[in-house]
């Protein structure tokens, strides 16, 4: 039976107890209790242009069944490391296995939500995410990282490799192959998982495994575009530390760092007005004259932000997304 239905309040969600730990992270940095969702059912949201309900309402339901079971939330530092650091307090997985008996046979997902190192989008881009994975056949983990503070991308990269080191020293109690990862990414979820994967910034670095398959959607991939299209610098001084103007000259730039990547799934739509479809165009020929094995897909409608993508032109990516892994890891 479900925990939350179509009548549900949003706050009621927020006021369940056992999900208490991810309440403040649905999206990091945001206070919902201000918001017109808070007062709404979620058969009510979508007359108010909310992002997708039923997406939303299953990731929480999927969330709230993980959370019974009493192991699922796993902060990435240590208490004595949140109270020298407390941003710190907003590294976290949280795992979703499937009830697929296969899913041990199988890597694992580690999903990576976007917000533009300013928020983390869980609640959209994270929990719906692997709740639809652990429907066909996958253990999930999903990150969440640090965001809006100093070189945001820094120490979100600092995030991600605590998170594998974390899988690593409990892959038993997991029961995942640790070394035997997929992952995804949206936005800039996405940007990180790109990040990750160029050996002058990522897994080389830190001294552990790439992915063996990658799901970049919506990525933002070159500084240098960006700045060519009149991009401003309070982004890359937020995330990178730079001006875009360095950035673009800088060896940030995912599309001239894609030796020995991983394959490729690349997801985006043509109307997406806040990351240029163009990064997914300029990730795919790079991948292509790399000769790394790469799919692209571009919906012909629809905005930023799509998620799981029911009700788009974009429903289906994930099945197409799955197909692709298995067929090159």
């Amino acid at each position: 039976m479900e925990r939350f239905t179509k009548q549900s309040l949003f706050r009621d969600t927020m006021n369940e107890a056992l999900i208490a730990p991810m309440v403040p992270y649905y999206v990091t940095n945001i206070d919902y209790t201000g918001e017109k969702a808070y007062e709404l059912t979620f058969e009510e949201m979508p007359a108010y242009g909310y992002w997708n309900a039923e997406s939303m309402r299953s990731g929480l339901n999927r969330l709230y069944e993980a959370a019974a079971t009493g192991n699922w939330y796993y902060p990435l530092y240590t208490e004595k490391e949140m109270a020298e650091d407390p941003q710190k307090k907003e590294a976290s997985l949280v795992w979703m296995p499937s009830a697929d008996p296969k899913a041990a046979e199988k890597p694992y997902v580690l999903v990576v939500p976007g917000g533009g190192y300013v928020n983390v989008w869980n609640l959209t881009e994270g929990w719906p995410i692997a709740a639809h994975l652990n429907k066909l056949g996958y253990n999930c983990f999903v990150l969440s990282y640090r965001v809006a503070g100093p070189e945001s991308i820094k120490t979100a990269i600092d995030d991600y490799a605590k998170a594998l080191g974390f899988i690593r020293d409990r892959a038993a109690d997991f029961g995942v192959q640790w070394d035997k990862y997929l992952t995804t990414g949206f936005s800039a979820g996405a940007s990180l998982i790109l990040t990750w994967a160029m050996k002058n910034k990522g897994y080389a670095v830190k001294g552990l495994p790439k992915p063996l398959v990658m799901w970049p959607v919506y990525p933002p991939v070159s500084w240098k575009l960006i700045a060519e299209q009149a991009g401003r610098d309070e982004f890359t001084v937020r995330s990178l530390g730079m001006t875009l103007k360095e950035a673009a000259v800088s060896d940030w730039n995912v599309d001239e760092h894609v030796e020995d990547f991983p394959p490729c799934y690349i997801a985006c739509t043509e109307e997406d007005r806040l990351v240029n479809p163009e990064h997914s165009r300029m990730l795919k020929r790079a991948l292509d004259a790399a000769g790394i094995p790469a799919v692209l897909h571009v919906g012909p409608t629809g905005d930023h932000g799509f998620a799981e993508g029911i009700g788009t032109c974009m429903e289906g990516w994930i099945e197409e997304a799955v197909a692709f892994a298995e067929k090159n890891y």
